[in-house]
């Protein structure tokens, strides 16, 4: 005799579904740029739409927007010169997922780079973590700096959201600092930012791995930044473009 199981799978299939859920989107309108240009120093900015107010509650504020810092060392400060802000977005969504639905950047990323762009001639230049003097990685889920609010009050527009970062390369120790305007944003590093495996911005040699381009006369660190959202009340990833915020001569 012939069992009858047609029902029972579709019952079973239904609660399936219930316990997968229904995926919530988190979306808003913003974006870093640079603000300020000095011959050591770059400043970016963080700024959100006036039109996220109801998005920005559904964040959890003590695991807020985060901040990932990434550099590419050539001997040029026009590399990136030649690549469209469109071109950088393509080549980080190919890690970093295409928004909405974006993926966390793992600790590999210390040894095959946060992305990757060729030029015209078929040069190609990768994008690596910023570490620290001890050694630190800071990748998925909190990068190098985390807005955190102990009293957990809803993040909102402005002040409690928005803030400047200041990248400021420290010329005697061969370091690079990172400051933020907004006192909400806690530095994860120990604020000595390295290359890859701990090696100063002052020590550079052709052979290094992170090192595209060499000329001991002429060296530069391109900075950039992009900012994760991916905790709260919804359950995608959230990316901004990711912003070239220029070089800096070493």
């Amino acid at each position: 005799m012939k069992k009858r199981i047609g029902p029972v799978l579709i019952v079973s299939a239904f609660f399936v579904l219930l316990g997968c859920g229904i995926p919530t989107i988190f979306t808003i309108q913003s974006s870093i740029k640079v603000h300020l240009k000095e011959e050591t120093k770059t400043t970016a900015r963080y700024t959100v739409s006036q039109g996220a107010s109801e998005e920005l509650g559904r964040i959890d504020p003590e695991h807020g927007p985060k901040i990932l810092l990434g550099y590419a060392i050539t001997a040029s400060d026009a590399t990136f010169d030649g690549f469209s802000s469109s071109r950088l977005r393509t080549a980080f969504e190919e890690k970093a997922g295409k928004a909405p639905y974006g993926r966390h950047i793992r600790s590999g990323a210390y040894a095959d780079g946060i992305f990757s762009v060729k030029d015209a001639y078929d040069n190609e230049y990768v994008v690596y973590p910023f570490s620290d003097t001890s050694g630190g990685t800071f990748t998925s889920p909190n990068y190098h700096v985390m807005y955190s609010d102990p009293t957990k009050a809803l993040i909102t527009l402005k002040a409690r959201i928005e803030t400047d970062v200041v990248l400021e390369y420290i010329k005697d120790e061969g370091i690079f600092t990172v400051t933020t305007t907004n006192p909400l944003y806690k530095n994860r590093t120990n604020d000595e930012l390295t290359r890859i495996q701990q090696k100063r911005f002052s020590s550079i040699q052709s052979e290094d791995a992170d090192v595209a381009s060499y000329d001991p006369s002429d060296m530069y660190v391109h900075l950039f930044a992009a900012i994760n959202i991916s905790q709260g009340d919804f359950t995608n990833i959230y990316w901004t473009d990711i912003a070239y915020l220029g070089s800096i001569r070493i």
